[in-house]
């Protein structure tokens, strides 16, 4: 099932000292994300400090569970919608 996800990250909730090490380890696991297969495209919003991306998981259940992984979950704030297979992308 796919999900369109939005993130929309609380910088100033980070503590400066913590910031580059949780950015670097949040990267490393979006990386890893992706390579399996869970994450299938990422776009950054312009002038927000979000993303807009499709992930990949068995449901809704599996998806809390894979955005829970992510070092930075406790500063974003997520907006997940369900999406289904349009007629027009059908073969």
């Amino acid at each position: 099932m796919e999900f369109l996800v939005e993130l929309v990250f609380d910088a100033e909730s980070v503590p400066v000292q913590e910031r580059d090490e949780l950015l670097a380890r949040e990267r490393e696991t979006a990386l890893e994300l992706k390579r399996t297969g869970v994450i299938q495209r990422m776009w950054r919003v312009e002038g927000r400090p979000a993303t807009v991306s499709v992930w990949r998981a068995q449901d809704a259940e599996d998806l809390d569970r894979r955005l829970g992984t992510l070092p930075l979950r406790p500063h974003l704030t997520a907006s997940v919608t369900a999406l289904g297979t349009h007629y027009l992308e059908e073969d």
